[in-house]
């Protein structure tokens, strides 16, 4: 069962403790010879490409494989691919659209995880939901901290426009599934706590979710603008 997840109790603490510990690890990554950032970038990007690979055998072998769910079309997994790809390939476009789209995901899927009470520590699906999420917050930072990518007013409005011609293809993908099929939260909103509550009731919650993304994105705007300044400032 999804949705009864105990928030900011026993193990959700912990994870929240090591979000917070590894932030602070990301930041001192930036102080590092370039040969050691390099190293911590692969090492995130590592551990979360084996998650991802991982995941998809564990899938497959197990048969609990499920079209309804499983797709790669959450934010979340998406992001996934996307910081792997920028750490490895370094690519800047690609990067610049990574530091938007993925904070908005894994940051909020952390501190409000659709799981289950019966997925809790050490179930392998608490294990893999939380490694992979924070690995794509720490992965952002890196980018944004370590490679130091400048992200300008013009790579906000991409991103939106990227992930807004991606929410109509997914859009139409959970129709043309039906059933439980309910990527990134289009048919209706998460059954879990989170700031979805807030939103409109279905389907008018799909216009509350695209003025929160671009609320949110400007917040990561002025975040990166606010580093830039401290970087440059030496402080």
């Amino acid at each position: 069962m999804f949705g009864d997840f105990l928030l900011f109790q026993g193990t959700h603490l912990v994870v929240i403790m090591v979000l917070i510990l590894g932030v602070i690890g990301v930041f001192l990554g930036s102080r590092l010879s370039d040969k050691n950032q390099e190293r911590l970038g692969y090492t995130i990007g590592g551990i979360l490409a084996v998650q991802i690979v991982v995941m998809n055998i564990v899938y497959v072998v197990t048969g609990s494989f499920d079209v309804q769910r499983l797709l790669p079309l959450h934010l979340c997994n998406i992001t996934a691919f996307m910081v792997v790809l920028s750490i490895f390939s370094k690519k800047d476009f690609l990067s610049r659209v990574t530091i938007y789209w993925s904070p908005i995901s894994a940051l909020l899927a952390i501190l409000a995880p659709d799981i289950g009470r019966d997925d809790n520590f050490p179930k392998l699906h608490f294990i893999e939901f939380f490694v992979s999420h924070l690995c794509i917050v720490f992965g952002t930072l890196f980018l944004l901290w370590v490679r130091k990518l400048s992200i300008s007013y013009k790579n906000l409005w991409q991103a939106f426009g990227i992930l807004f011609a991606y929410m109509i293809v997914v859009y139409g993908i959970n129709k043309l599934i039906g059933g439980e099929a309910n990527y990134l939260y289009l048919i209706h909103k998460t059954r879990s706590p989170s700031p979805m509550d807030f939103l409109p009731n279905e389907p008018y919650h799909i216009i509350g979710l695209n003025i929160l993304t671009i609320a949110v994105f400007h917040i990561e705007f002025l975040f990166a603008k606010i580093v830039s300044i401290f970087d440059r400032t030496k402080l």
